[in-house]
């Protein structure tokens, strides 16, 4: 995942010419004021459990792209202002999310404010969701955030929250149990989105790219890897749904790991759910780490 810090004073330029194209746009639209917008997909999938059907999710992120690349548009804009809500994970996931219209920060919650952030030589790492422990805290603020703005379905909320809270500390056990029977508590991972999974279940990543994947590793950090992978016997590397393949592959042929797919939730269906992903990941965690 790619933090692009470079692109703060583009979009501080841009959102000032938002308000105004916002403001015409909402006026020549007529948007569903019950919708609640949801930037990408991993938090799609918890504001889902809170909301269930009670209204309309929209994720802004279109499937295929990675978060980081996406730039909102001025009718998006002017849309999630007529909505109910904006939800953002935050830590830099979302770079647009920073420079947003005043007029949209009343309606917008951002849920790595319910999370103490872990860091990776010195980057603030994304990826709270990974956790099942960081995904109760999320959706605690997800349910108060709705309730906030839209309290005429207090109700619904509680309820949903309190059935999802039931499912992810069921699922949080059922990872503890498996972990307890690893072999092998090191994981080789292309990309080190795995942190937080990893301090929960005391694992241990061996990544081949840090938080910044677009920076290629040196021969020095192949040849780092390579022998670590051969230290700790890992049999499986790891790589993400959208992240490209060429350097594990090479790491695949030089040590005889095979490559998988793990998931990191960026990229997924709208009738997944949180629990049966984490379930998947876990279901290929225990089979690398016999």
């Amino acid at each position: 995942m790619q933090m692009i810090c470079n692109w703060k004073e583009k979009l501080k330029i841009l959102s000032l010419s938002l308000l105004a194209v916002a403001a015409l746009a909402s006026c020549q639209e007529e948007n569903d004021p019950t919708t609640v917008y949801v930037s990408s997909y991993p938090v799609y999938l918890l504001v889902k459990e809170v909301v269930k059907d009670i209204q309309p999710i929209e994720i802004l992120t279109p499937s295929g792209m990675e978060p980081h690349d996406y730039e909102i548009s001025a009718r998006k804009v002017a849309a999630i202002h007529d909505g109910c809500a904006l939800f953002l994970n935050g830590l830099g996931l979302e770079s647009w999310g920073e420079v947003l219209p005043h007029a949209l920060q009343s309606k917008t919650i951002t849920l790595s404010d319910s999370i103490t952030p872990l860091s990776l030589d010195g980057i603030l790492d994304p990826h709270i969701w990974l956790s099942p422990l960081n995904a109760i805290a999320e959706l605690g603020a997800i349910k108060d955030g709705l309730i906030r703005l839209n309290p005429k379905n207090r109700a619904a909320y509680e309820t949903n929250y309190g059935e999802a809270l039931k499912n992810i500390e069921a699922l949080d056990k059922e990872c503890l149990d498996k972990v307890s029977s690893f072999a092998n508590h090191s994981i080789c991972v292309a990309h080190a989105a795995f942190g937080y999974l990893c301090d929960r279940y005391d694992l241990s990543q061996i990544y081949v790219k840090g938080l910044t994947p677009e920076a290629e590793p040196t021969a020095k950090e192949l040849e780092a890897t390579i022998e670590q992978i051969r230290e700790h016997n890992i049999k499986v590397v790891f790589v993400e749904e959208l992240a490209e393949q060429d350097i594990a592959t090479k790491i695949s042929q030089e040590t005889g790991a095979r490559l998988e797919t793990l998931p990191t939730m960026e990229e997924g269906d709208e009738a997944d759910d949180y629990c049966s992903i984490m379930r998947e990941i876990f279901e290929k965690l225990e089979v690398a780490c016999k």
